[in-house]
């Protein structure tokens, strides 16, 4: 699956951006895959993001037992995973990646930012398009207003810091790693110690 894809190339502050999510996005795919039945999906859509997200990625859960030893720990066996349900987990991720990428060509590559799992951060001239490509395919979506883009280049990567409209003159900044290359696993650990520093952050405009 491709969970993330980032565009704009270039250094700088940028403004009239709109973040665009694709509402429900894992568990509204699972459902029209035939993954989850009518009640199921019915019961998922009255809780939070989260605890939807912790239900299905259960799925793909890999167990790995470990027995300590004095003073270290062994692994016990061989790893224990369900491969079918891993699959529908892998099968529904790489569905949202496609229907992310189709969506940006149909825009136009110049006019999205960057897409992350289910959200997407462009110009917001083009909102309205990306929301009729997900009606196409009986999905939809919700915006959040983007009072400013501020990326910078490093050795390691492109970092982008989002600063979302809160209430006021308050926002939260949400930060976001993309390395240079295929390297998803530092991408993915730098950018969880990114939110985990930036998630108590404000900003005054």
């Amino acid at each position: 699956p491709e969970y993330y894809r980032y565009l704009h190339k270039q250094e700088g502050e940028f403004k009239d951006i709109v973040e665009v999510d694709v509402n429900g996005a894992y568990w509204n795919l699972a459902h029209q895959k035939g993954y989850l039945d009518d009640a199921t999906h019915a019961e998922g859509l009255t809780v939070d993001k989260m605890t939807r997200l912790i239900a299905l990625g259960s799925i793909a859960t890999v167990r790995v037992t470990h027995e300590f030893l004095g003073e270290r720990y062994e692994t016990v066996g061989e790893p224990d995973f369900n491969p079918v349900t891993r699959s529908y987990f892998f099968d529904i991720a790489h569905d949202l990646g496609e229907k992310m990428k189709d969506c940006i060509l149909k825009i136009g590559l110049k006019n999205c930012y960057f897409f992350w799992v289910d959200a997407f951060f462009i110009p917001k001239a083009y909102e309205q398009e990306v929301r009729e490509f997900f009606k196409g395919h009986n999905m939809e979506v919700k915006t959040k207003d983007v009072h400013k883009m501020v990326t910078k280049k490093t050795k390691e990567g492109w970092s982008c810091d989002i600063y979302e409209q809160k209430e006021k003159n308050l926002t939260q900044v949400k930060p976001f790693f993309f390395p240079h290359g295929d390297a998803r696993k530092e991408l993915i650990n730098k950018t969880k110690l990114l939110l985990n520093s930036g998630e108590q952050q404000n900003a005054t405009l």
